[in-house]
């Protein structure tokens, strides 16, 4: 393109066009931390814009507003603190923003809250037992939607290294060697990914060969 200024003197313009009406951008890279929360949890949603903005985007996590917390070239990062008012379940993270030339643009993420803690049960060896490597083992259970995370279980007040199945909720241990005959207390602790602990179960058993 040309232009003539107020002397009279020609020459050509570079201009860089932002057309109305065009594609608008995309937000892509969108990541919580973490993705399963209960309440009182800070959670960091970062992600991508894919041109340059009018404004900071809008972003919601389950229809509340979170916080503009910081930008970097065209990576934004916001927060949200997950409440009592908020509900469990899933929850869909919503952006949206305009270009510079004012097209609008969205993207969508997702996380979970749960506010329900693991429930432990079904402890055996239960009462009195004849076997001396007897298999201790009980039920771990989780409904909050964001899984067992972590599972200890202590005999006596000593941790020992069992197993946990996934699928089933198992619990279990066997010890290596004979145990002697004696009452034990067996304690298990458990909390899942979102951080909700579950309340120590414990139960006895006597081994009597």
């Amino acid at each position: 393109a040309t232009a003539t200024d107020a002397a009279g003197n020609t020459g050509r313009t570079t201009a860089t066009s932002f057309l109305k009406g065009s594609v608008g951008p995309n937000f892509s890279s969108i990541a919580a931390t973490p993705d399963n929360a209960k309440v009182g949890t800070v959670v960091t949603i970062a992600f991508t814009a894919s041109v340059a903005l009018k404004a900071d985007p809008i972003v919601t996590v389950g229809g509340n507003t979170a916080a503009y917390s910081s930008r970097t070239d065209l990576n934004y990062t916001y927060n949200y603190t997950v409440t009592s008012g908020d509900t469990a379940g899933a929850k869909t993270i919503s952006i949206t923003g305009l270009d510079l030339a004012g097209n609008s643009g969205s993207g969508t993420g997702n996380l979970i809250y749960d506010f329900s803690a693991p429930t432990i049960g079904s402890g055996t060896p239960a009462g009195v037992t004849g076997l001396t490597i007897p298999t201790i083992s009980a039920v771990v259970s989780d409904t909050g939607g964001s899984n067992v995370s972590a599972v200890v279980m202590r005999i006596n007040g000593v941790a020992v290294t069992s197993g946990y199945n996934p699928t089933t909720g198992v619990v279990s241990y066997t010890p290596v060697r004979a145990l002697a005959a004696r009452t034990y207390t067996v304690s298990i602790d458990a909390k899942d990914t979102a951080g909700n602990s579950a309340v120590r179960y414990s139960f006895s058993f006597t081994i009597r060969p």
